[in-house]
């Protein structure tokens, strides 16, 4: 393996087993007729060897392959699940017209009609400031089998001031128009790969934001606010 680093196992094999079992001292025994005759024999049985070694190593390839492709789906349904996840909450939140200051808390919830209604929107209140805007994550910040009032407690609770770079996030979430007119660069999948696009996102037609991408000259594309802001959240897409 030292004289040659990079020769196959199979080749080394031959090789072991050549020198092993004296095939050279049983060639120099021979009459010249049966020596040419065994090499040309075994040149031929090599070819064959090394076409069925050939068809194995591409088959444990394509096994190997297939089994990245496997992992990247099995992470894409993940990331999938993570995402729907994401964006039921920012659905929610958007109800309670974005995400809100703890001096609106009182306000924002009576605007909002039936008891059930304002639990949804104060559930999703908490888990986004909890999950996306604290950098301290509250483990006693369950929203499950809470009324309006201990929702609103809670609320008080989580919020908090955040951290400079969760600033652009904090004002989208409040106010999804602040993202009109700002430069994007956004993470998209292609054929398992993911490709950056870079765009600009223009306007707000019936709910979506209207969007351009540099490799789509002339072509608009139309995102839910929801999509865009779980985008943002998750880091798929940043403000430029």
């Amino acid at each position: 393996m030292k004289k040659a680093p990079n020769a196959s196992l199979e080749k080394v094999e031959v090789r072991t087993m050549f020198k092993g079992n004296k095939t050279a001292s049983w060639l120099e025994g021979q009459d010249s007729k049966s020596r040419k005759r065994a090499i040309e024999v075994a040149m031929k049985e090599t070819s064959k060897t090394m076409a069925v070694e050939k068809k194995r190593r591409l088959e444990r390839l394509e096994a190997h392959r297939e089994s990245i492709r496997n992992q990247r789906r099995q992470l894409s349904k993940m990331e999938e699940k993570k995402r729907d996840q994401v964006q039921k909450i920012i659905e929610d939140l958007l109800e309670g017209s974005g995400l809100w200051r703890l001096e609106d808390i009182e306000a924002e919830t009576r605007k909002i009609k039936g008891k059930g209604k304002q639990v949804k929107v104060l559930k999703a209140q908490i888990n986004t400031w909890n999950k996306y805007i604290s950098t301290v994550k509250s483990k006693e910040a369950t929203v499950t089998g809470k009324t309006v009032q201990q929702l609103q407690e809670l609320f008080a609770k989580v919020h908090c001031t955040p951290s400079p770079e969760k600033e652009v996030l904090l004002k989208a979430l409040q106010d999804t128009d602040t993202l009109i007119g700002k430069n994007i660069s956004q993470e998209w999948m292609q054929d398992e790969v993911t490709e950056l696009w870079k765009g600009k996102i223009h306007q707000v037609k019936a709910g979506e934001y209207e969007v351009s991408y540099e490799n789509e000259a002339g072509k608009f594309y139309y995102l839910t606010r929801a999509e865009v802001l779980a985008d943002m959240i998750l880091g798929d897409l940043m403000i430029l």
